[in-house]
């Protein structure tokens, strides 16, 4: 699943560092302005620049049908100012393969 947020850092510029959080966890890993971060039910890549992030969903456990994941971006400019915006995922189990 992708999608774009619409991030604009106004006059001041996105802050240095960790001018996105989401869901309160800074990433686990950046390669040039995509981060990368670890939560729940799968693992959202976002673009810091353009706003254009994926969710690669994780396995679902044997028990588990399906399973809602909020994901809650925070963005940061230059001078501190924030703003937030939140999307929530339904992750489904895939159903079982047709075998005849």
């Amino acid at each position: 699943m992708s999608a774009t947020l619409a991030v604009v850092y106004g006059a001041d510029g996105k802050a240095q560092g960790d001018n996105l959080i989401v869901s309160g966890k800074t990433p686990v890993s950046v390669e040039g302005d995509i981060a990368t971060y670890a939560l729940d039910y799968g693992i959202p890549s976002l673009n810091t620049d353009t706003g254009e992030y994926s969710f690669t969903a994780n396995g679902l456990g044997p028990d588990q049908g399906s399973v809602q994941q909020r994901i809650t971006f925070v963005a940061k400019d230059g001078d501190g100012d924030t703003a937030s915006r939140a999307v929530t995922i339904t992750v489904d189990k895939p159903a079982p393969p047709d075998i005849t």
